[in-house]
């Protein structure tokens, strides 16, 4: 469209309408790619619009210097959604941060999106605790405090829609709707929590195949080369112990199990025979019985 506009004499426009990212491939071009043909006389280069409209200058010196517009093609228009979210963000003070932190002892290992709903709770409700004489007006408050104290991020977006009841039917629908965003915000965390839990089984077992690899193609007699030991006959097999599988570890979120097997190899020192204690004063430990296999050796 744009270049059948530019072959037409008629001028166009670019609307930026989303973030742009520094390796977005849309907008990296090599100076090969928008210049004219050599040779080509007829050729004007890439069809940039006429005039780009940017949200910040950011965005435009990037356009102008990975992109290769012609600044003069590039003009920043700003926008009033973000205009107006980072005019509130300045809103926010180091002040109404510290009160949250004293509000919500545990605040800062809790992921940001969380942060962010906490400090704006507070900012628009305070850090008052205690109910007002003859209400419970602050019950989700001290329940959020618990939960965050005790690492329960999931309780949180519960308490903040039940804390909707404050003012429903009293013409105050933006605090329902604040309520809700913030719960939401919340939500938002556990979800990109719960993504990064899933992915980890595969990393891990990829991991492990990489390292078993290099396992497999080390020289012989080099360390990390030698086959496994196994118990004659057969002693072992099918046992989770210093020759079977792994420990694993089970990580429980939203109902389901997420199980992250450890690397291969390691050895599991809890199976391992404990010495048996002293039967009287003065005694010495008994030494672990050697399996049978290993008496069955010494004996020949």
């Amino acid at each position: 469209m744009v270049l059948e506009a530019r072959r037409r004499g008629i001028p166009s426009a670019g609307l930026q309408h989303g973030f742009i990212y520094r390796h977005w491939l849309n907008y990296l071009h090599e100076p090969d790619e928008t210049g004219p043909a050599p040779g080509n006389a007829s050729d004007q280069g890439f069809p940039f619009p006429t005039l780009t409209l940017l949200y910040d200058d950011f965005a435009a010196a990037h356009l102008a210097s990975a992109g290769r517009f012609p600044p003069s093609a590039l003009a920043v228009a700003g926008s009033a959604r973000l205009d107006t979210l980072v005019h509130r963000a300045g809103l926010v003070t180091a002040d109404d941060l510290a009160r949250t932190r004293r509000a919500f002892p545990g605040f800062d290992v809790l992921p940001l999106d969380v942060q962010g709903a906490l400090v704006s709770l507070v900012y628009n409700r305070g850090t008052r605790m205690t109910d007002s004489p003859g209400t419970n007006d602050r019950r989700e408050m001290r329940a959020i405090r618990d939960l965050v104290a005790g690492g329960m991020v999931a309780g949180i977006a519960e308490q903040l829609r039940l804390m909707k009841r404050l003012w429903v039917g009293k013409g105050l629908d933006g605090l329902l709707r604040r309520r809700d965003a913030e719960a939401a915000l919340v939500e938002s965390a556990i979800g990109a929590m719960l993504r990064a839990l899933r992915a980890i089984p595969g990393r891990l077992r990829r991991a492990a195949a990489g390292a078993g690899a290099r396992r497999t193609r080390a020289p012989k007699g080099a360390p990390g080369s030698a086959a496994p030991r196994r118990a004659a006959g057969g002693e072992g097999r099918g046992r989770r112990g210093a020759e079977g599988p792994a420990d694993a570890a089970v990580f429980g979120a939203s109902r389901k199990a997420i199980v992250i097997a450890a690397p291969p190899g390691r050895t599991d020192a809890r199976r391992m025979p404990r010495p048996r204690p002293a039967t009287a004063a003065g005694v010495r430990r008994a030494a672990p019985r050697p399996a049978a296999a290993t008496r069955a050796r010494r004996r020949r």
